[in-house]
This record gives C-alpha cells, sequence and structure tokens, in this order.
C-alpha cells in the first residue's frame, strides 16, 4: 500500500562505505512523526529514519536547506512478521527563487 503526504523533513545523511566485506550505498531521511498520545504517556514529534535510494539520492538534497517541506510517497508492507515502510518518492516544496528540486524537478 502507498500514500502520499506533506511532511517535514529534518535531514538526510549517506554512507557508502564496505563492512565485512559487503558493500553498502545508501541515503537515509528523517522526517518528523508525531508521537502517539492516545494513551496519554507521550505527546510531541519524534523523528523517523526512512531508506531512500542510494547516496545518489542525498547529493539531490544536499544543497538544500532543513528542515524543508516536501511531498512523499511512503510503501507499507509487511514480512508476515513486521510491518515494513520505504520512502520511494520525495518531492521538496520550495518557495520561489529557492535553489534545487522543485515541483517541476520531483526526486525519484
Amino acid at each position: 500500500m502507498q500514500f502520499t503526504s506533506e511532511v517535514e523533513v529534518t535531514g538526510a545523511k549517506m554512507f557508502v562505505g564496505n563492512i565485512e566485506g559487503v558493500a553498502y550505498d545508501s541515503t537515509t531521511v528523517f522526517i518528523k512523526t508525531e508521537l502517539d498520545e492516545s494513551r496519554d504517556n507521550a505527546k510531541g514529534f519524534a523523528t523517523t529514519e526512512y531508506k531512500f535510494g542510494t547516496s545518489e539520492e542525498y547529493q539531490k538534497l544536499r544543497g538544500l536547506a532543513f528542515p524543508l517541506k516536501a511531498q512523499v510517497t511512503i510503501e507499507l508492507g509487511t514480512t508476515g512478521k513486521r510491518d515494513t515502510k520505504r520512502l520511494i518518492a520525495l518531492r521538496p516544496i520550495v518557495g520561489p527563487g529557492a535553489a534545487g528540486p522543485g515541483p517541476g524537478n520531483p526526486l525519484k
């Protein structure tokens, strides 16, 4: 199942390297997420990590100022035992004159 939402992206990081003979190339995006207040034991926001492709995606984001608003598409799934989530598209929402990707230049 996929859904699209407008979110606040608080940051991004990339990793390219080799650990114990295994090559890695990834980007992680951090998205502001409301805490579950239904049990009255939490209030406010946290940051949720989403994997987002390779370091190439980070290169597209690195020139932008954070935090930023973005339209994202997230895919929810399950392994049968645990829930999974994956960021499959991110489009920064930038104002007039701002540098970087915009409505006509989505990422992924």
